[in-house]
Parts: C-alpha cells; structure tokens; sequence
C-alpha cells in the first residue's frame, strides 16, 4: 500500500489534498525503531565494525517501503580520512510479512478479476498486472540484486555530467544492508517549489535525460533503466547543480530491438501512418502478430488516430496513451 501510494501521489487527476497526503509516503513513512535498525547493522557486519571501524549514527535518516537508512562514518583503507556513507536496511518485518502481502495481493487480482467487465479491462490484465507487480516487489527485497545493480547503475552514469549515482561500499555490505556513499541533495520536488519557470525547466530536463534519454539510446545491446522514479528517489544538489538517483533496487531492461522500435512508434505516430504504427506496436508485444491481437491492435489505432484533432501533432505521450489502451484491452506487452 506504501508503494501504491508513492506511485499515486504525482497523479494530477486526483484531488490536490488526496495528493499531498500522500506524497508523505514518499519521505514520511516511520514505522520501525532506529535500535532495531542498528541491531540489524551490528549483526550483519560482526567484526567489520572494528575493522573498518564504523561509527554509525543514533537516527534514522529516512525510511522507505521496505527499508530504513542511517548515516555512518568508516575508515577506508585506501583513504587517509573518514568517510561518510549511508545503510539502507531491510525493516526486520518485511521478510516475516512479505509473503501474506504477497499472498493478499493475489487474493485481490482474483477478486477484481471477476469484476473485470466493470472496469473496462480484458479478462487477464489484472492478474498479469499484480504478477508483475510481485514479481518487482520481490526484486526490491534482494538486496544482493540490488547491490549489483547499483554497480552497473554507477558505471552507465560515471561520465555523465550533471547526474549523480551513489558508489557502493562493497566491504560494509551483506544479505540485509546496501552501504554506499552519502550524496548530498534535496527532494527534487522542494528543489523547485517555488522556483521560476526557466529553473522547473532546467531540472526537467536533467531528470528527462537522465531517466529516460540515456537508457533509450544507449549503444549497449540491452539497456537498464530506473523502474521506481518517485519523486522520494530523485535528489537534487543545488550547490553542484546535478541530480542524484537513488534506490536501484527496482530495474528493468530494454533491448535494442525494443527501443528502436518505439522510437519509431513515436515516428509514426506523428505522421499519422496507421499501418506503420500497427507494425510497430506488434513488434513489441509478446503475440502481437495472433489474428486476436492484430484485430484488437488495428481496432485501437484506427479509432486513436481517428480522434486525434488535424490541428495538433501527436507526440510520445499520445504513443504511451495508445499502447495503455491496447494493454487494458488485453494485448501483453
């Protein structure tokens, strides 16, 4: 419901007080004791305490869904000074709840299923979509996952101006904590509240960039993006002027089939060809050339092209908005 409510919080259909409301879940979320976080940072390090000699802050930092950061102070052995870092810690709960939340979550598939001519959705949508939902939750639990992840996350992003990704501390790390280097920042959000137009803008196009441009074109065969950017993930250091990218933890991947074609789509789609986009939309779906999904695929980008007004060119957010429909009506992507 944490999560739910993270993702929810940047949705500009819902009434402003609703949002704000929840976008404390974002930064505010305080269930758990910071003795018991730092037991856990006792017991996963052991002697790695003395040898690195960890001094770890008495409070918590922030907390997230299933975790709690502190800050820490370690010796590096390659470093004449100490230096500073942060543990993301599993909350003890989480691993004795994960599988009911998990277990109720597909009790609700199943209950919404069964309504599922009310909601204007295809008979397996919701069921794929809380599969895939468990299946992202589980990956934010593996911490090991995590930690290489950060790895690749960092090494992407190391000569890319104007964005930071925080470098892992392998030595202090283990199943339950990720320790890596403190960045400084603010949420992205309060960064430019208030700010003027040209400042929201400048940001904007740092996030874009960042979070969308880079993983979309990049040369590599398959390409890793961010699959959790809310707004509680996003830092920016407005001393140095570069964003900061937290908690990988949640990551997908695009190959470079699937990239090129949706940038074609977005080609396409802003040419108004309808065959083409049919073609492409096809070409990223699981079994998009069936005779069923064709027929629904065709059916969908003929009607969206039909209502698009002659006086306005359609963009890429028009090509996500098609392909939401052709996913509510059934098409696996």
């Amino acid at each position: 419901l944490q999560k739910l409510g993270q993702v929810l919080a940047r949705n500009r259909h819902l009434q402003p007080s609703l949002r704000t409301a929840l976008s404390e879940l974002e930064n505010s979320i305080h269930d758990v004791k910071a003795e018991d976080i730092h037991a856990i940072i006792v017991e996963q390090l052991g002697r790695r305490m003395q040898t690195f000699a960890v001094e770890v802050e008495p409070n918590i930092v922030a907390e997230a869904s299933v975790s709690a950061v502190m800050r820490f102070t370690w010796r590096n052995p390659g470093s004449r000074t100490r230096e500073r870092g942060v543990f993301k810690v599993l909350k003890p709960y989480v691993s004795a709840y994960f599988a009911e939340d998990m277990e109720l979550l597909q009790r609700l598939a199943e209950h919404l299923e069964l309504k599922h001519d009310q909601y204007g959705f295809a008979a397996h949508v919701l069921s794929d979509t809380f599969s895939e939902v468990r299946q992202l939750m589980q990956h934010e639990v593996d911490f090991s996952r995590e930690q290489a992840t950060l790895l690749r996350a960092f090494d992407l992003y190391r000569s890319v101006a104007g964005v930071r990704i925080p470098r892992l501390i392998a030595p202090l790390c283990g199943t339950h904590i990720t320790a890596m280097t403190e960045e400084p920042g603010v949420k992205v959000t309060d960064a430019v509240d208030g700010a003027s137009t040209w400042r929201r803008e400048v940001v904007a196009d740092q996030l874009i960039d960042n979070l969308i441009a880079i993983p979309l074109f990049a040369a590599d065969r398959n390409s890793m993006f961010h699959a959790d950017p809310h707004a509680g993930n996003l830092l920016y250091d407005e001393r140095s002027g570069e964003a900061v990218i937290l908690d990988w933890a949640l990551t997908e991947q695009l190959t470079y089939e699937q990239r090129r074609h949706l940038v074609l789509l977005f080609v396409m789609i802003a040419l108004r060809d309808s065959a083409r986009v049919c073609g492409e939309i096809q070409a990223m779906c699981e079994d998009g050339f069936s005779d069923e999904n064709q027929q629904i695929i065709r059916g969908c980008v003929t009607h969206f092209i039909d209502q698009l007004p002659f006086t306005r060119l359609p963009g890429s957010m028009d090509a996500i908005d098609l392909m939401d429909r052709i996913a509510l009506a059934g098409v696996p992507f």
